[in-house]
């Protein structure tokens, strides 16, 4: 027996199943992080959900959000109630709209709902546009929880992944950006209810990277080849 050949099959297999068990499953209702993205690009995951396949990147990602995840609330305990990783329902006209904040603290005259990203860039402070998009994306994701949790405003805590250094943005209660969520949540039920494709919407994160020496495709949507909205592809500064 191939020992090396063994470990290595494991350890694949191990972040392949990993990522399975941590990948949400569309059960009919749609969650905040489905209207995030461009809702083309989640009607198709959700109608044919791409291939569950070993990354490494998002697997370190996610092993170390829940550990900073865990660690916070025994820290936290002692000064404040906390409540961690509870659905929030939403009823919208179509259906229900989902939501689960990382973390809620508890004071006796507040309550701040806390979502913690793990990140390479600079954020909030990054010039990058790739990263600049990221942020409206983090911070509408953030309203929407404020909301739905009747929280009196959130935090988004940026642990940066070369260092493990923390960084704060306060987001605020928004009413508008929040209505734009729930608008975007009712849409892509409809859509799927309907079996039609909605609209596509370009946006940085829709072309992938090209390895100029072997030519590799990485990152980018899945569905990108297939899309009649984007133009040819470009390699962007954003790489």
């Amino acid at each position: 027996m191939n020992i090396e050949a063994l470990l290595e099959a494991s350890y694949m297999n191990a972040i392949r199943r990993f990522l399975q068990e941590n990948k949400r499953e569309y059960d009919g209702r749609i969650h905040v992080s489905h209207v995030l993205q461009c809702l083309r690009r989640s009607y198709y995951e959700i109608k044919t959900p791409p291939e569950t396949v070993p990354n490494f990147n998002l697997f370190i990602g996610i092993g170390i959000h829940e550990l900073i995840e865990a660690i916070l609330v025994r820290e936290l305990s002692e000064y404040c109630g906390m409540i961690r990783n509870v659905y929030y329902e939403v009823e919208v006209s179509n259906g229900v709209c989902v939501g689960t904040p990382d973390l809620i603290i508890e004071f006796d005259d507040y309550r701040v709902v806390v979502d913690l990203k793990t990140t390479k860039y600079n954020l909030p402070n990054s010039k990058n546009k790739f990263a600049e998009k990221m942020l409206e994306k983090y911070i509408m994701q953030t309203v929407a929880y404020v909301h739905m949790t009747n929280s009196d405003f959130g935090i988004l805590m940026f642990i940066k992944r070369q260092n493990g250094k923390p960084k704060f943005f306060r987001v605020e209660r928004n009413d508008s950006i929040y209505r734009e969520v729930i608008s975007r949540c009712k849409r892509l039920k409809r859509a799927l209810e309907l079996d039609e494709e909605p609209e596509g919407e370009p946006d940085v994160f829709c072309e992938p990277y090209i390895d100029p020496k072997t030519g590799e495709k990485r990152g980018g949507c899945p569905f990108y080849d297939s899309c009649p909205y984007v133009r040819k592809l470009v390699k962007h500064e954003w790489w």
